[in-house]
């Protein structure tokens, strides 16, 4: 590792297992793609990401829901015994969506939507961002005459909240891989009888990291934990 990566600020994820593969953690306000087939575990681990920046890091959260009910997530996490209600008391943790953005995603701009963002970001003072998801954020930018200057100048704007922000997508190949500084896969693959979970972390720039999709539990109360065995979904 040259003196360049060891100079880069990274904050711990606080996901047992996660950052000892992926170089120390993230690297403080840049953009993290998390990707992965529905069922893959994207929205409990961007939860367990901004519940643990809080409850280890003091660094409070913001997750920004484009198409499901902020009620519905905050009853979904409800298994993993995590103090949500209590860190939305404290406004150290927002679950909110956008206004009409759920009902009426069309009347929705980029402009809007960054702004939002922002405004949201300074209510609870975030260090740590999540937004659910760049499908949405597809369609919104699908309108604009430039959806590639349009996602260029979000990720930019983005970048200036001095938030380390996960964006949360299907897996497919889009300009976000591309443009976000790193990359997490996340697996939920048949082999033989048995549904295994895997992790990769595909990219992370400006940090060195494991190569190798590692195993990965969702247990009950706990949420996320990586084992630092190796797994190939091809046996």
């Amino acid at each position: 590792m040259n003196r360049e990566e060891n100079d880069l600020e990274k904050i711990k994820t606080g996901i047992p297992g996660f950052d000892e593969i992926a170089g120390g953690g993230f690297i403080k306000n840049r953009n993290i793609l998390v990707q992965g087939e529905a069922g893959t575990g994207k929205s409990t681990f961007s939860m367990q990401y901004l519940v643990e920046g809080i409850r280890q890091y003091n660094e409070n959260g913001l997750f920004i829901s484009l198409e499901y009910d902020p009620i519905f997530l905050i009853e979904d996490m409800k298994a993993y015994n995590w103090p949500i209600n209590e860190y939305t008391r404290e406004n150290k943790l927002s679950i909110v969506a956008p206004k009409g953005g759920l009902e009426n995603p069309s009347n929705m701009n980029v402009d809007d939507l960054i702004n939002f963002i922002f405004e949201e970001t300074d209510k609870v003072n975030a260090k740590r961002l999540v937004i659910d998801s760049l499908n949405s954020l597809e369609f919104i930018f699908s309108k604009t005459e430039n959806y590639r200057k349009e996602m260029i100048r979000f990720n930019s704007l983005i970048g200036d909240l001095e938030c380390t922000t996960l964006l949360i997508s299907e897996l497919h190949n889009n300009i976000y891989t591309y443009l976000s500084h790193g990359v997490i896969n996340l697996f939920y693959t048949k082999v033989g009888a048995n549904r295994l979970r895997g992790i990769e972390v595909r990219k992370m720039r400006g940090t060195q990291h494991s190569s190798y999709t590692h195993a990965m539990l969702i247990q009950d109360s706990t949420g996320i934990e990586v084992l630092p065995t190796e797994i190939d979904f091809n046996l």
